[in-house]
């Protein structure tokens, strides 16, 4: 097969570029520029009449019920790891690091680095069911069509050609759900209907969770709106280029990829619109919770921090103390484990002035 060449001339292979761990000149050059949003004399926003309207929980459908009850079987299955040269099982788990191009130029956010993939990709429909039949220990070429709502809109339907290297798989040993003893082992009942009614509560509770994420970030849009504060394009700029570091950058550093490939994949960041206004909307709900944290002399309480530390555990799928462990010995993980508690703290405060009006779903 021919190998497809990249933006700068360059190939799709990852294993043909090493590794490094020193950041690129990019990235140093990222990491040295700060600019300042200048709030002085900005006054905290004023938490009173803080009502939104929402649409509510919508009606489950029978496809929400059937996911739920395939995540529950996948969280319960006992697991077999695929020995190197043995093929990928339909419904593996797959180890995957990841490139893709589209028209010559890097797919924003295709980037994966030993990333596990299970069921669809929610950005890449179709790469996770291509990768069955993959030898473990290989690398592939699949061709991918992005989605018509992809997140770029220059990218929006169109045909991309990812390099995936796959690293490890598991087949994972899911319940007979005609085996009542099997059943049972799955902690919702001993019979199929107890099962299927504690995945239909499953997804009753997801669909109100997602409802509340929606009035939350309602009420964070009105308080922002509130905040009279100037943000500029540059301001703008450095919050994106912050998140492509984080998300691709620092990957494609350590992948050597050239400077003007990195550039080349910043700047499709900086180009999309939407983006643009997401990263605005984070700086501008950001400044408002810290002008409201800082006015009401806000910190968490010690039981918050035990809470975030198990819903980080649920999450990640660790124990507590393998949290608390990470959060000990990194300098980073743990300043960023309190600044999400004071965030969440401030979020709490500004939620318990809010008046939340439920509308019915469309």
């Amino acid at each position: 097969m021919t190998r497809p060449k990249a933006p700068s001339g360059g190939d799709l292979d990852l294993g043909s570029r090493p590794r490094r761990s020193l950041e690129s000149p990019l990235l140093e050059a990222l990491s040295r520029r700060t600019l300042a949003i200048e709030l002085r004399g900005v006054a905290p926003p004023s938490l009173e009449s803080l009502r939104v309207e929402v649409a509510g929980p919508a009606r489950i459908t029978e496809a929400e019920v059937l996911e739920q009850l395939r995540r529950l079987l996948l969280r319960r299955a006992a697991q077999k790891d695929r020995a190197p040269g043995e093929p990928v099982g339909v419904d593996d788990e797959v180890l995957v690091s990841t490139v893709g191009y589209s028209h010559r130029r890097l797919v924003p956010r295709s980037v994966l680095h030993r990333v596990w993939l299970g069921g669809v990709h929610p950005a890449f429909p179709g790469l996770r069911e291509q990768l069955t039949g993959a030898p473990v220990g290989t690398a592939v070429e699949l061709g991918v069509c992005l989605r018509p709502d992809f997140t770029q809109e220059a990218f929006r339907g169109a045909s991309a050609l990812f390099r995936v290297e796959v690293l490890a798989a598991r087949e994972l040993l899911v319940a007979d759900l005609e085996d009542p003893r099997q059943l049972a082992e799955l902690g919702a009942g001993s019979s199929l209907e107890a099962v299927m009614e504690r995945a239909g509560q499953a997804a009753l509770e997801e669909a109100r969770a997602r409802a509340e994420l929606r009035a939350q970030d309602a009420v964070l849009d009105l308080l922002a709106s509130r905040v009279q504060v100037a943000i500029t394009r540059s301001h703008v700029d450095q919050e994106i280029k912050k998140r492509w570091a984080e998300m691709e950058g620092r990957t494609l550093a350590q992948w050597l990829f050239t400077d003007e490939e990195q550039t080349e994949a910043l700047a499709a960041w900086l180009e999309d619109p939407s983006e643009r206004a997401t990263a605005e909307r984070r700086l501008r709900s950001s400044i408002a919770l810290s002008l409201v944290g800082e006015a009401a002399g806000l910190s968490p309480a010690p039981e918050a921090g035990t809470a975030l530390v198990q819903s980080l555990a649920r999450m990640a799928e660790l124990t507590e103390t393998e949290v608390r462990q990470a959060i000990a010995d990194g300098r980073d993980v743990s300043l960023h484990f309190q600044q999400l508690n004071r965030h969440l703290a401030v979020v709490d405060h500004v939620m318990s002035h809010a008046e939340i009006v439920w509308q019915s779903p469309e």
